[in-house]
């Protein structure tokens, strides 16, 4: 049983299995659902952690590599797993914590020795773009499915949680399988979004919107600043408390209230400038994003008229150097 290969390594798809405790407080008991997880990257180890730090049991681990499960198992004090099969059987809910494009592949891998007399065990991944649709034919073993994605940056696979406390959950998937999870989720203290399946792939756009392409803005920041000689630890130094103040005036005051800057202010011969400096991708992003703040400006100020500034955005410019 202990120190198998499994599933998959990765951190981007999981599956949970939380307890089937009769108590409103969300803490484990004798009747709690034990958690089994295929993968054991950074989001299974994480959110086994969190799981057991809130009193939810964690079976343990199986993964093709097992001194992956081996470590994740060390961390949340569970068990390396030999194969699926048997975390299968041991688990009520199995979270699949694999890529995105390798979980139809483990899902029929699974479907094969999918245990006798296992019905109603709850069947999750964690992606934020698949629904739980990618399980076919699992109504036919008699398994509820659904899908939940915990909204949070997973840096870590040392077993800390510090700041999931805070994250919100996406759910969705089989009515009988929400009916059991959400509660046990906002149980954790976490809120929880219950999601039609057809918005699945413009919610996770949301989150990539808010996440990863924050990350691409700033490295877009840091090379216009290397281009004035300032170095990346330096440029990261100077414009992290920018960015940090910003997003905290955006969740403090509204996305309108906080906006400031040239486009806000309607300042056409900043802008002119700006562009002027720009050329490429580089160019189109800034006339793009600052068509966004032009509209966000509008509603700020309605009775400014922006319409030049508009005009300026949309007409073909060429950066001019020195």
């Amino acid at each position: 049983m202990r120190g198998g290969p499994g599933g998959g390594t990765a951190d981007a798809g999981i599956v949970f299995h939380i307890q089937t405790d009769r108590r409103s407080d969300g803490q484990g008991g004798r009747n709690a659902m034990k958690a089994g997880f295929i993968g054991a990257g950074r989001v299974g180890v994480t959110m086994g952690a969190y799981f057991q730090s809130k009193g939810w049991p964690v079976t343990g681990y199986a993964s093709r590599n097992p001194g992956s499960a081996r470590h994740a198992a060390d961390v949340t004090g569970s068990i390396a797993f030999d194969s699926p099969e048997e975390l299968a059987s041991a688990s009520d809910l199995l979270l699949l914590t694999v890529p995105d494009d390798a979980l139809p592949g483990v899902w029929e891998e699974l479907k094969a020795f999918w245990p006798e007399g296992s019905a109603r065990k709850i069947l999750s991944h964690t992606s934020g773009s698949l629904t739980s649709r990618v399980f076919t034919d699992a109504a036919a073993l008699g398994v509820l499915t659904c899908s939940i994605h915990p909204m949070f940056s997973f840096q870590h696979r040392d077993g800390r949680t510090q700041g999931l406390d805070n994250a919100f959950f996406s759910i969705e998937g089989d009515a009988a399988a929400l009916k059991f999870i959400q509660p046990r989720i906002e149980a954790l203290g976490n809120r929880v979004l219950v999601l039609k399946p057809e918005m699945k792939v413009k919610y996770h756009i949301a989150s990539v919107t808010a996440s990863n392409f924050v990350t691409a803005l700033m490295d877009l920041a840091c090379r216009l600043m290397q281009e004035c000689g300032i170095g990346e630890a330096d440029s990261l130094a100077a414009l992290g408390p920018l960015a940090e103040c910003n997003l905290a005036g955006v969740l403090d005051k509204g996305i309108a209230r906080s906006l400031t800057g040239p486009v806000e202010r309607c300042d056409a011969g900043t802008v002119e400038r700006q562009m002027q400096a720009l050329s490429g991708r580089e160019l189109e992003l800034y006339r793009i994003l600052s068509g966004i703040l032009v509209e966000i400006s509008q509603r700020k100020h309605p009775e400014r008229n922006f319409s030049g500034l508009k005009d300026r955005l949309n007409q073909t410019g060429n950066r001019s150097d020195g």
